[in-house]
């Protein structure tokens, strides 16, 4: 049985609603939902409240192709923080940018604030995110957000298959991103064996690996594997990949960089700020793209 509270008297949040329906003696789930698209990585934002025990459940009906065929899912929560609208709980813990990208939309679209500048609270991160939003068409929103600039960098080598892997290891709280240059043997089954082998070794909520191309400006294909949902998926957008793309080359060029990212479904800009001192230290880090609100409603479970 699931365990459910109105968190309309709960958290004093009027856009969180009770999710109990009744059919036939049974105990089923009604959730409002509302789909979101930063460059096509479509999110579906949840504003109910459940266990979050129950997230990774939830989330892979919500993602099938019978419910919202969407990439990923994240749950509204009560912020932690009195500064901060909400938090963003992604469903297997991780963080995700795009997810706070679409979080930051959501909040605009709701009407929850009137400034254009607020705080969101989002798992994988310990402090509250600056973020700005600005409708910019009617269900259109340009979004911008600060990320998280603890990470740990580093020379990656893998043996897979018979195959010699190079790259470069970005590990945030939430998520581990693997960093590959352009590689044409890899193909997608491929990817998809490798992702799944690597997560049982590393310890991370999430793995994505990330093939890029630095021919005509830098472009990326994302491939994440959150383990705790079990959901692989060749993302038309991600944002923490960007994000570990920047860091990749701002280390690199040992300079601050502002760049766009081109990805199977848009551009992410990705921005970061870089101590002009000795040793290189990424002091800040934002991610930008344009926010779509392409549906909401309730979905039946």
């Amino acid at each position: 049985m699931f365990l459910m509270v109105d968190l309309n008297s709960a958290l004093n949040l009027s856009f969180i609603s009770r999710i109990l329906i009744f059919s036939e003696g049974e105990i089923k789930i009604k959730l409002n939902f509302i789909k979101l698209s930063p460059a096509e990585n479509t999110t579906i934002l949840i504003n109910n409240y459940l266990q979050n025990k129950l997230y990774p459940e939830v989330a892979s009906k919500v993602m099938d192709y019978t419910y919202l065929n969407a990439e990923q899912v994240g749950f509204i929560e009560k912020p932690q923080d009195r500064e901060s609208l909400f938090r963003l709980e992604m469903s297997g813990g991780e963080f995700c940018g795009n997810g706070v990208l679409a979080a930051a939309a959501l909040a605009k679209h709701l009407e929850l604030t009137s400034n254009n500048n607020f705080k969101l609270e989002s798992s994988g991160v310990n402090h509250p995110l600056d973020c700005y939003a600005e409708q910019s068409e009617q269900h259109s929103y340009q979004v911008r957000s600060a990320m998280p600039v603890d990470y740990n960098y580093r020379n990656w080598n893998y043996k897979f298959q018979g195959l010699k892997l190079a790259g470069r290891m970005v590990q945030f709280e939430g998520i581990t991103h693997l960093l590959i240059e352009d590689r044409e043997f890899l193909t997608d089954q491929l990817i998809e064996q490798l992702l799944k082998e690597l997560a049982s070794e590393i310890d991370a909520e999430a793995v994505g690996l990330i093939i890029y191309n630095k021919q005509e400006g830098y472009s990326i294909k994302p491939c994440v594997y959150v383990q705790q949902t079990g959901s692989l998926v060749f993302e038309r957008g991600c944002g923490s990949g960007t994000l570990a793309m920047g860091i990749h080359l701002a280390r690199k060029r040992k300079e601050s960089i502002e760049i766009d990212v081109k990805q199977p479904g848009g551009v992410i800009k990705v921005k970061i700020v870089a101590s002009a001192g000795k040793g290189f230290i990424v002091k800040e880090a934002f991610l930008e793209t344009e926010v779509d609100v392409t549906c909401q409603g309730t979905i039946l479970i």
